[in-house]
């Protein structure tokens, strides 16, 4: 096990990610990036911890190799767990005024684009689209199997 206490299987694993960041082919990702990378690898890590570790607010240009990426990715995962199907269904309950496990579809649009961590109309319905029945509802599964897929 290399010393950064992750498994060769998962060094392996996070380098092939790190490689589909990488979009000029130079072995590095924008600073940018290590937010959505670190997403990808089962992390969520608020865009404040990502600004943190990552240092991107204060140089835009700056480029992150992944010999630097994973003391990032292992500062996120300290910080925080990674988010479990449960953890979306006990978020959910609070907007759950039936008790049927759904919401509307123009509801959780406007809560996915006003509060908290805002996500752009474009995000919004890119989550969103396929999920909707006929009567403009969406099921918190598929939701969360949306989300974590």
């Amino acid at each position: 096990m290399p010393s950064s206490g992750l498994t060769d299987e998962q060094m392996m694993e996070f380098r092939d990610s790190f490689v589909l960041f990488d979009k000029l082919g130079d072995g590095q990702i924008d600073a940018r990036s290590v937010g959505p990378l670190s997403r990808a690898l089962g992390l969520n890590p608020t865009e404040k911890d990502v600004d943190r570790v990552s240092g991107c607010r204060e140089d835009p240009n700056k480029r992150v190799s992944f010999e630097q990426f994973i003391p990032m990715y292992l500062s996120l995962l300290e910080k925080g767990s990674p988010v479990s199907a449960s953890d979306f269904h006990e978020g959910f309950k609070v907007f759950d005024k039936d008790g049927q496990g759904r919401i509307s579809s123009i509801e959780l649009k406007h809560i996915l684009t006003r509060l908290g961590e805002k996500l752009s109309d474009d995000e919004a319905d890119c989550i969103l689209q396929n999920i909707e029945d006929s009567d403009g509802m969406i099921k918190f599964d598929d939701m969360i199997q949306t989300i974590m897929s």
